[in-house]
């Protein structure tokens, strides 16, 4: 009974979880007006205006080459995180490497606190000391 009771809850969380995405997939479908004449907007939709809609910002605004570019940079990125990260966690879990507990604490603290964080609290700094 309690495993029962513990996947409705999972099932329900999960439902509640994608709600607000599954609500802006159905908003995507309609045009401005028709959001914002009826306030919560009815479920229908029409094929001819989800076409016309999603032609006009797929290849009128050119969003298609922005999304092709994004998935470009996003992989290159990935590929090169990988192939340098792979053999890096493979030499520090097989082999003994010459401050190998500084190089882990370092890696590790930079998971706790990402660099832009760093960044934003220095940057204020450097610009009312540095002159350009």
């Amino acid at each position: 009974m309690k495993r029962i009771a513990a996947y409705l809850t999972l099932i329900m969380l999960g439902i509640i979880g994608l709600a607000p995405f599954l609500y802006l997939a159905l908003l995507s479908t309609k045009r401005r007006i028709e959001i914002l004449s009826q306030v919560p907007p009815n479920l229908s939709f029409s094929w001819a205006t989800i076409s016309k809609t999603y032609t006009e910002v797929l290849y009128s605004q050119g969003m298609l080459d922005f999304t092709v570019n994004s998935v470009v940079v996003v992989g290159a990125a990935t590929l090169l995180a990988l192939i340098i990260g792979t053999p890096a966690a493979y030499a520090f879990s097989r082999m003994k490497v010459p401050g190998e507990q500084n190089l882990a604490n370092t890696i590790l603290s930079m998971r706790f606190m990402p660099p832009l964080a760093v960044a934003m609290t220095v940057a204020p700094a450097c610009d009312a000391n540095c002159t350009a």
